[in-house]
């Protein structure tokens, strides 16, 4: 897929970059970024522009990696469940029965 410039403005700065994502996506997440760096301001007024950008980064990749541990354990938890089914069935006398067409 080609990459596409796109202009965003994070924290009140131009950005221009390329990304192979679509605008929406791409602006979508430049809105995420920004409405984290105001939660943070609005947290400590007196914390420096770059402190504050640093933090919201922080708690973003903190949020992600929380998000993605857990959908881990889910689909662990999911694939355990269906290799015990399967399981079930191949000892259960349904997975004797022939089918013929």
């Amino acid at each position: 897929m080609d990459k596409q410039s796109h202009t965003l403005d994070i924290a009140g700065t131009q950005l221009n970059l390329r990304s192979q994502h679509d605008d929406k996506l791409v602006q979508d997440i430049a809105a995420e970024f920004n409405k984290k760096i105001n939660e943070v301001k609005q947290v400590n007024s007196q914390i420096s522009h770059q402190n504050s950008l640093i933090l919201a980064g922080l708690q973003l990749a903190e949020e992600y990696l929380l998000f993605k541990k857990a959908s881990l354990t889910k689909i662990n938890h999911i694939e355990s469940e269906a290799l015990n089914i399967l399981k079930e069935f191949e000892n259960s006398p349904m997975s004797k029965i022939q089918i013929e067409a």
